[in-house]
């Protein structure tokens, strides 16, 4: 089988936000955005896809599906599936938060830290395996020693705490009939607890990435998933060398990518769900943000643009910078700016879709709206000491406040979380600015401003007939 074909038997589903234009033959969605022009029978495939139907499966078919999927265009529904899979579950000071339905086998790995008569005790309780290390070399380090421990060609790398019952694995497993499956991820909730704590941590948790399945790239929907519990295959593993043990946060995101960068598919599953506990406390909450943000420059090293923390189009940027940092006509410009990017877009969908103009309307009016979003969040979460300083410099607050509530604002309006808005919001700048203090800490040690450097895109273009 071809690489570039997805294999005959796994079913597909169009993204539920694919637009299809039956009339010209054309998709447009994904992320990033793309229009697709379609040949008679990709067309007809498309067709097949959107009526819930698959096609059936020639070589040529296999190529647009794995397109399709690539894209975000589509996503598949394989079968359940089982196979032998090695547990490795890396342990600080936790003994007593490893998920006891862990199944006989797994591997515990004590990475030098307390407890180690208490946690020895425990695996030869549960028929689990026990791997000591003599100091602490972090998680990285511990994950690779127990996946060495193994054979199987499935990898399941779970967190203390994270509970999840064994055999709700099969639909993940079934992922990997793709053989360039590398790795696939459920969704991970925090667990429900008491308290305002608990409610935020519901709604706001970091390892929680939604409800949509989605290719796991940087440039995607879902741009990375974390190893609370992620499925890797062994071969995959053995080819990038496992996790970089001198990162001691961001590792689970440096593997995926790694993955990613060696041609590998990674797949994010969210009909699968595991809980994780939420913070104990909001001292804790705030130094795991902070911790997270401080990763952000030594993968920039590692993977450059990787982490911007906002990808738009350059149009985009060029317009809401003009309308808020500029005054009387520049404002007008901006206006002009983001009416002449739709009527580029609009030109270049000419003989594409049925309706270029409608359609550069609706892509680009919502393009534009959520890049302002967009901004207003990275503003928070990368650029606040900057925002701070150009605010006292200018005299000018508004734009600043406006960019770090807006966005709770509407988030709030969005989820509708059982917090009233105004503790909601102040919680929420308050967890990106611990997540900013962790990025410039971070760049500091690093010595580099790439993490904060956003990454800019033209107008979506048209990709080749298909």
């Amino acid at each position: 089988m071809e690489p570039s074909q997805l294999p005959e038997g796994l079913n597909v589903v169009l993204d539920e936000d694919v637009q299809l234009d039956s009339e010209t033959r054309s998709l447009v969605g994904g992320t990033p955005l793309r229009v697709l022009r379609l040949s008679a029978r990709g067309g007809d495939v498309a067709a097949a896809l959107r009526s819930g139907r698959m096609p059936t499966w020639t070589p040529p078919v296999g190529r647009l599906l794995r397109t399709l999927v690539d894209a975000g265009m589509a996503h598949p529904e394989p079968a359940p599936a089982d196979a032998p899979i090695d547990w490795v579950v890396p342990v600080l000071d936790g003994a007593d938060r490893i998920d006891p339905e862990l199944p006989s086998g797994a591997t515990i790995v004590h990475d030098g830290g307390p407890n180690g008569e208490q946690l020895a005790d425990r695996c030869v309780d549960r028929g689990w395996r026990l791997v000591s290390l003599p100091e602490n070399r972090g998680p990285g380090a511990a994950r690779n020693e127990g996946a060495a421990n193994g054979t199987a060609d499935f990898v399941a790398f779970v967190d203390a705490g994270v509970e999840l019952a064994p055999d709700a694995l099969a639909p993940l497993v079934g992922h990997f009939a793709d053989p360039q499956v590398g790795a696939v991820a459920p969704r991970v909730r925090s667990a429900a607890a008491p308290g305002l704590l608990g409610r935020f941590e519901t709604h706001r948790s970091p390892l929680d990435l939604g409800d949509r399945p989605s290719p796991v790239r940087p440039d995607g929907r879902v741009t990375h998933v974390p190893t609370a519990l992620l499925i890797v295959r062994r071969s995959a593993l053995e080819e990038i060398g496992g996790f970089d043990a001198a990162l001691r946060y961001g590792e689970d995101v440096d593997l995926v990518w790694r993955l990613v960068e060696s041609g590998w598919r990674v797949r994010y599953e969210p009909s699968v769900s595991a809980t994780h506990p939420p913070r104990a406390s909001w001292p804790a909450l705030w130094r795991q943000r902070s911790t997270y943000g401080s990763a952000a420059a030594a993968l920039d090293r590692r993977h450059p643009g990787a982490v911007a923390p906002v990808r738009l189009n350059a149009w985009s940027l060029a317009a809401w910078l003009l309308l808020v940092v500029g005054r009387g006509p520049l404002r007008v410009l901006g206006v002009a700016v983001g009416a002449g990017s739709t009527a580029a877009l609009a030109r270049r969908l000419e003989g594409v879709v049925s309706d270029p103009s409608a359609t550069a309307i609706r892509l680009g009016g919502r393009g534009t709206l959520l890049a302002g979003r967009w901004l207003g969040q990275a503003t928070g979460r990368a650029w606040l000491p900057l925002a701070v300083g150009l605010a006292l410099l200018t005299r000018r607050s508004g734009p600043l406040v406006a960019a770090l509530v807006a966005p709770s604002v509407l988030e709030w309006l969005e989820d509708r979380p059982d917090i009233d808005p105004v503790r909601w919001t102040g919680l929420r700048i308050a967890e990106d600015a611990a997540y900013c203090h962790g990025v410039w800490t971070g760049m500091i040690a690093e010595r580099s401003l790439g993490a904060i450097r956003p990454e800019l895109t033209g107008i979506p273009g048209l990709d080749p007939d298909r």
